[in-house]
């Protein structure tokens, strides 16, 4: 299954293996809400940040712990991509 495997995020030796390792408070970032109506993740992160490996930054974001049951009528997508991975690794980074 296409989302059976979730990513693996890595750096400096800590290993996230599942978006519910980091928590994230939506409200730290600038964002906008969109009617959710039933596209993949990938399909949304593709629309939104240009590539649909970055799926699990909408998952994360929405704390989606699994991409094949959501259960929500609007997501929220963060404006800056690079803003959400850059607290990704410093949670990383903390986390060793």
């Amino acid at each position: 299954m296409r989302y059976s495997n979730l990513p693996t995020l890595t750096k400096d030796r800590k290993i996230f293996l599942s978006t519910s390792d980091i928590k994230i408070d939506k409200n730290d970032f600038l964002y906008k809400n969109i009617e959710y109506k039933g596209e993949r993740l990938d399909f949304l992160a593709y629309k939104h940040f240009g590539d649909g490996k970055y799926w699990y930054i909408i998952a994360m974001f929405n704390d989606i712990t699994n991409p094949l049951v959501i259960d929500k009528a609007t997501l929220s997508i963060p404006l800056s991509l690079r803003d959400v991975e850059d607290y990704i690794s410093s949670q990383n980074s903390a986390g060793t």
